[in-house]
């Protein structure tokens, strides 16, 4: 799920794959659009992702938006996030057999210079 600030509402976005990482082209775009709207504009934002694999713990992890690329959330801040209901901003119920956890690292691709196209 990726979530961005702007005027006059909040941007938010989902996308779900199937176990063979098939995406549906008009829910990826979306994302994307969003992902690189908020990047591009330097607004508030977030991208939580969430995997399965069978016989683990989901695992849940993210990143904000941080000047022309994605910062790393901390588990407990992807704890936060993830548990923060996006239109009524409560929070959600703890679910069991769930990680928290820091997101894999996406090296240093467009960060020296600002964008890279």
């Amino acid at each position: 799920m990726c979530r961005v600030s702007a005027v006059p509402e909040t941007l938010v976005v989902g996308l779900r794959t199937d176990g063979d990482l098939q995406l549906e082209e008009t829910e990826a775009l979306e994302l994307t659009t969003v992902l690189a709207f908020g990047i591009a504009a330097h607004n508030a934002g977030g991208l939580v992702m969430r995997t399965s694999t069978s016989g683990m713990n989901d695992r849940i992890y993210g990143w904000r938006l941080r000047g022309d690329g994605l910062q790393p959330f901390t588990a407990a801040e992807a704890f936060d996030a993830y548990r923060t209901h996006i239109e009524v901003g409560g929070v959600g119920v703890t679910e069991t057999n769930v990680d928290y956890c820091e997101p894999p690292d996406l090296g240093e691709v467009g960060r020296q210079g600002g964008h890279t196209h």
